[in-house]
């Protein structure tokens, strides 16, 4: 089994993959990290309760919405011209932050892995029905992308 890291750097290399992943991002206000926990989780055969998928998923919160998201809404302000500044330090600077951006990424990943296997239970070396789980995994994502924050 690949870590949730490897496994990610696999599939977003594949062709068309990034493309999807980025629609599925912005049709369904989900984070690509838990479209491809999704994915990773349904492949290997993890199996959570609905309460574990929570809570594998608000592991990561913290770190998409005071990293990730604001790193990425900086990367896209920098991706279009900024009058008054030299365009290869603009450039450069994204590439800063896209970097930075990658990296909270990775440890988001990292977490899922990890708190993933500490909640479920062992997969089934046969991994069974990889599409029913990660359709499963998915909707439990889509549905906790609609909670409401609560900062406090």
């Amino acid at each position: 089994m690949l870590p949730l890291w490897d496994y990610a750097l696999a599939v977003y290399k594949l062709p068309g993959v990034k493309d999807r992943l980025l629609a599925l991002q912005d049709r369904h206000r989900l984070d690509v990290v838990h479209i491809l926990w999704c994915l990773w989780a349904g492949r290997y055969g993890f199996s959570l309760s609905p309460e574990e998928r929570i809570e594998v998923l608000k592991s990561t919160r913290d770190m998409a919405f005071q990293a990730t998201q604001p790193l990425r809404a900086v990367r896209k302000f920098l991706s279009g011209p900024r009058p008054g500044f030299p365009q290869e330090d603009i450039k450069s600077l994204r590439e800063d932050v896209l970097r930075l951006e990658i990296k909270s990424e990775e440890l988001a990943l990292r977490r899922l892995d990890q708190t993933t296997q500490e909640a479920a239970d062992e997969p089934p070396a046969d991994h069974g029905d990889m599409i029913a789980r990660a359709t499963l995994l998915f909707d439990s994502a889509r549905a906790y992308a609609d909670t409401p924050l609560v900062i406090g």
